[in-house]
């Protein structure tokens, strides 16, 4: 068995998708890879349009979330 090391590195969205325990988990939960990608897709364009509006407005808020 190998076990590895994510200490030093973040996993991305798909390698945690093949990961069994995290498919264990949304199987459970009812959570498609598809609920995923819609729900990331959907804060993405609101995080969007809030840097728009704050591009305009002049507003700078600290903090990004990245996928």
């Amino acid at each position: 068995m190998t076990i590895h090391s994510t200490a030093d590195r973040e996993l991305s969205l798909p390698a945690m998708l093949t990961d069994p325990i995290v498919q264990t988990v949304m199987a459970r939960d009812g959570v498609t890879k598809q609920d995923l990608e819609g729900l990331i897709e959907s804060v993405r364009g609101r995080m969007a349009a809030r840097q728009a509006e704050d591009h305009e407005t002049g507003r700078h808020e600290s903090g990004t979330i990245a996928f």
